[in-house]
């Protein structure tokens, strides 16, 4: 998303705290598209309310400048 609340987040959802930390340490202070990645913890769990409903039926007409969160599901050839 374009909107500037969201712009540059990445949220990662993990099943259990020491996978999410571990991937915490390892990105933490990489570059990415010449910038630093600063990686920190996320308290919420629950992201229900934040998703857009419409781009997950690709319907939103809002594109980029969408205020509600699109998530984009990890393709199955990388749990592989």
């Amino acid at each position: 998303n374009m909107s500037d609340h969201l712009a540059g987040n990445t949220y990662v959802r993990f099943d259990d705290e020491d996978s999410a930390k571990a991937a915490l340490t390892a990105v933490n202070g990489r570059w990415y598209a010449g910038r630093p990645i600063k990686a920190e913890y996320c308290p919420v769990t629950d992201f229900r309310e934040a998703r857009c409903r419409p781009y997950e039926r690709k319907q939103c007409d809002r594109g980029d400048y969408c205020n509600f969160m699109h998530i984009r599901r990890v393709s199955d050839p990388l749990f592989a």
